[in-house]
This record gives C-alpha cells, structure tokens and sequence, in this order.
C-alpha cells in the first residue's frame, strides 16, 4: 500500500515512468498511489501546461510519453540558487520559533520541499555568510492559542484572567476580562506574543500581554 503521496512525489514519478519508455495511463498511476484518475490527470496537465513539458497520449499503447527526449521534471529546477539558499536559511531561522503558534505545520511544510532541493555546497554557503542568534522565548500554550484562535476564527467572545505585570503590587493587578478577540501579534523588538481586542472591561480596544 502507497501512502498518500503530495502532488510533486506523484510527478516525479509520472516522470520517471515516461523516461523509462512505460507509457503510463492516469489509470495506472492512480492505482499506484491510490488516488483518483482525476488527480493524476490534473498532475500531468499542470506538468504540460505550466512546466512545458513535451507529454503527448499514445492511442495504441494507451499511455502517455514524452514527445521529445532531454527533458526531465526536477522539482529542485522551479528554483533558482537565491531562492533555494533563502529556503534552507528560512528552516535555520525558523528554529528560533519552536514552541509558537504553526511552528510544526510550517516546518514539515519547508522539509517536503527541502527534500527535493539538491544538497550542495552552493545552496548551503549562505548559513556560512550569515550567524543567527538563539532568542530566549517564553514558553508558549499551544492549547491556550488554538482556543483562542477558534474564537477568532468564529467570532466568540472568551473571558480570561489577566494579570497586569506592571501593576503587581495593585489590587488591579489580576482581574477578570471578557475580550472579543481579533488576531495575534508577534513583537520581535520585545520576543513576545500580544492578543488584539476588545475589552469590556476597559471598553477599549487594544493589546493584551
């Protein structure tokens, strides 16, 4: 059983199999990767319309092949050497962040693509120009963001307990707040997460710490 491949896996595949003179048919490949024919034939027209690819149906074979030889589907090609050395720098950036908000979802976004990019000295001589420091970063919870990101997403009002760090030795240091929360705000001048909303308490909009 082929597990749920995305779409590049499946082309570099397509690939391969008309190098390799098989002739292949949406309908084989789809059973190969247990997909739709559909999928596959969206796969091959994005690879003939947009990737100039010379593919062309073989009525009696009944399969696909390339019209003309030399040319080869490299996932790495679609980028060029600056933007491949950006990408492998944005994965070295992104450590900083682990524990924040989509830190997981983006990082496993950028390795699927790493995996493809061709491991050279090249691409890899910007992480030798540029030295990035490790910020120290408060511990983040991750459950407390997806809450409250649900209520931004579907415009509910939350109530939480806010403490304001400024006023510690204030009987107003802590206080109970009913917000309507609007999105998240990242200072990297201070290292640090801010909910924008509405307080009814305040009766103000604003940042909450």
């Amino acid at each position: 059983m082929v597990q749920s491949r995305p779409p590049i896996v499946r082309m570099q595949y397509i690939d391969q199999q008309l190098r390799d003179n098989h002739y292949p048919n949406c309908t084989k490949i789809a059973k190969y990767f247990e997909v739709s024919s559909k999928s596959i034939q969206r796969d091959i027209d994005y690879m003939r319309d947009l990737l100039h690819a010379p593919i062309e149906y073989d009525r009696k074979k009944r399969g696909y092949f390339y019209e003309e030889e030399g040319w080869s589907y490299l996932a790495a090609t679609t980028l060029e050497l600056r933007e491949a050395e950006a990408l492998i720098a944005t994965t070295k950036v992104l450590q900083q962040y682990q524990g924040t908000p989509y830190y997981n979802e983006v990082s496993r976004a950028l390795d699927k693509v790493r995996q493809y990019l061709p491991e050279n000295s090249a691409a890899n001589q910007l992480l030798s120009v540029y030295s990035i420091e490790q910020p120290t970063h408060q511990a983040v919870d991750s459950r407390m963001f997806a809450s409250v990101e649900d209520a931004i997403r579907r415009r509910l009002k939350i109530t939480m307990t806010y403490r304001a760090s400024y006023r510690a030795a204030s009987s107003e240091a802590v206080t109970e707040r009913t917000l309507h929360p609007y999105m998240f705000h990242y200072s990297q001048s201070r290292d640090t997460w801010y909910l924008i909303g509405y307080c009814e308490l305040r009766k103000a909009s604003g940042p909450l710490h």
